[in-house]
C-alpha cells in the first residue's frame, strides 16, 4: 500500500516539474521579444529548469527505488504530452508565410 502511494506521488511530482519546466519555457519565449538582453534570459531560464529538473530526477534515481523514478519521469512525459495538446502548437513564421503564398 505505502509504496503504490510513494508511486502515485512521484507521478504527481514529475507532472508538476513539468508543468514548472514548460511553462517556465512559454513565460521565457514570451518574454524575449520584449527584452533588452534576450539572451541573459534565455540562458537563465535554461540554466534553473535544467538544474531543478535534474535536481528532481537525481533525486529519485539515488533513491534507489527504480519505480519511483519511472514513474516521476512518465508523469514529466505524460504532463508534456497533455500540455502539447492542450495548448497547441503556435504557427511558425515560415508556415504562416507558406500558408499566405506570394
Amino acid at each position: 500500500m505505502f509504496e503504490s502511494i510513494e508511486i502515485i506521488l512521484a507521478a504527481g511530482l514529475g507532472a508538476m516539474l513539468a508543468v514548472f519546466y514548460f511553462g517556465g519555457l512559454w513565460w521565457t519565449l514570451r518574454c524575449l521579444s520584449t527584452s533588452q538582453r534576450p539572451l541573459a534570459i534565455y540562458f537563465a531560464s535554461l540554466t534553473t529548469r535544467m538544474v531543478i529538473a535534474l535536481l528532481v530526477f537525481t533525486g529519485f534515481a539515488a533513491y534507489g527505488v527504480w519505480q519511483t523514478f519511472a514513474a516521476c519521469f512518465l508523469g514529466f512525459l505524460i504532463t508534456r504530452i497533455a500540455l502539447l495538446r492542450f495548448l497547441g502548437r503556435e504557427p511558425s513564421l515560415a508556415t504562416a508565410a507558406q500558408r499566405s503564398g506570394p
